[in-house]
């Protein structure tokens, strides 16, 4: 937490995303979707659980990604 207070801090525009990949891993999870979900209503930050394997919400984070990075 203290890292993005220190990036929102600096005085630029700077924009977080939470991605928690291997969705596909539910056995070896260390989080739960709502601690994830909790932590990032907590940062005010968009995120994704993603799955690289199955592709799960992986186009969907890179083009949030893409359009913060233009606007």
């Amino acid at each position: 937490h203290a890292y993005v207070d220190q990036l929102r801090g600096d005085g630029t525009n700077t924009k977080i995303i939470i991605a928690a990949n291997k969705s596909d891993l539910v056995a070896q999870q260390q989080l739960t979707p709502d601690q994830i979900k909790q932590a990032a209503a907590k940062l005010k930050a968009p995120f994704y659980i993603t799955s690289a394997k199955s592709g799960n919400e992986v186009e969907d984070l890179f083009r949030h990604l893409g359009q913060l990075l233009v606007a």
